[in-house]
C-alpha cells in the first residue's frame, strides 16, 4: 500500500477560491444595498427627531433653537450645543431634554448642523443640514451623501426634487438641507 498525504492538491484549492470568490460577487452588492438602506432610513429617523425636538421645543417655550442670537450659525448638534438637551438660554417653559441623545454625525460621517440664517436665500427658516464636512470636524476625511442616497431621502422626505422643497440636495458637494418655515 501506498502512503498517501491527507491535504488539497492545487486544483482543490483554485476550485474553493474561485467558489468562494462566485459567492462573495453575488453576496456583496445585496449586502451594500442593504448597508445602503439602513443609512437612509437612520438619515431620515434623524431628521424627524431633530424635526419633532424643535417642534416641541418651540411648542413650550415659543422659541426657535437659533433665534435671538442664542446659538452661532450654524452649531455642530452635540450635547450642550442648543437649548434640545440642555437649557441654555434660561427660557420659561422649557420641558426638556427634546431629543434622547445629540447625534453629531450622520451615518455616511458628514456633520449634522442646526442653523437660523437671518440673511440668505430662504429667509424665516430653520435649518438643518447635513454638511459634507466629516465628524469629527478637521479630520480631513470626505464624506458627502451618495448621491443615490440623497435623491433616495429626497423622493421619501419630499417632492422628489433634489433643487425644490424642504429636502434639498446637492449632487456636487453631497450635502443635504432640510428647511422649515418659521414665524
Amino acid at each position: 500500500m501506498k502512503n498517501f498525504k491527507k491535504g488539497l492538491t492545487l486544483i482543490e484549492m483554485v476550485v474553493v477560491i474561485v467558489i468562494v470568490t462566485v459567492l462573495a460577487a453575488i453576496i456583496l452588492p445585496s449586502a451594500h444595498r442593504a448597508i445602503e438602506k439602513a443609512k437612509i432610513a437612520q438619515a431620515i429617523g434623524d431628521y424627524r427627531g431633530y424635526d419633532k425636538a424643535i417642534m416641541a421645543l418651540y411648542a413650550d417655550t415659543g422659541r426657535w433653537p437659533g433665534v435671538d442670537g442664542v446659538i452661532p450659525c450654524p452649531v455642530v448638534l452635540q450635547s450642550g450645543s442648543t437649548d434640545l438637551d440642555t437649557n441654555l438660554s434660561g427660557w420659561r417653559g422649557w420641558d426638556g431634554p427634546y431629543v434622547e441623545s445629540m447625534k453629531p454625525w450622520s451615518p455616511w460621517g458628514s456633520t449634522y448642523y442646526l442653523c437660523f440664517p437671518t440673511n440668505i436665500t430662504i429667509p424665516n427658516s430653520l435649518w438643518l443640514s447635513m454638511e459634507s464636512g466629516c465628524y469629527p470636524p478637521g479630520s480631513g476625511a470626505d464624506c458627502p451623501i451618495p448621491t443615490r442616497s440623497g435623491l433616495r431621502i429626497d423622493r421619501l422626505m419630499d417632492d422628489g426634487d433634489a433643487e425644490t422643497g424642504n429636502f434639498i440636495y446637492h449632487e456636487g458637494d453631497g450635502c443635504a438641507l432640510v428647511t422649515r418655515e418659521i414665524e
